[in-house]
């Protein structure tokens, strides 16, 4: 997964893929990212009633319809 288009050199003939040090941190930034999100579940994020009827208002769906799926 490219973090910026222009790190793909088939992106658009412009591509920084010679940019290491930026491309470098860039990925180090977006591997900490994926690092502190492995450290949860979704269960994790909706066990609070409060957080899932958020979620769920987010995406128009009711408590019953999410029952369902």
């Amino acid at each position: 997964m490219a973090l910026v288009e222009r790190f793909e050199p088939s992106s658009n003939g412009r591509g920084l893929a010679g940019a290491w040090a930026l491309e470098r941190a860039l990925q180090e930034a977006m591997a900490s990212f994926f690092s502190v999100l492995d450290r949860y579940t979704f269960a994790d994020l909706v066990a609070r009633p409060r957080d899932r009827r958020q979620l769920l208002r987010l995406f128009s769906i009711s408590e019953s319809e999410a029952r369902q799926l």
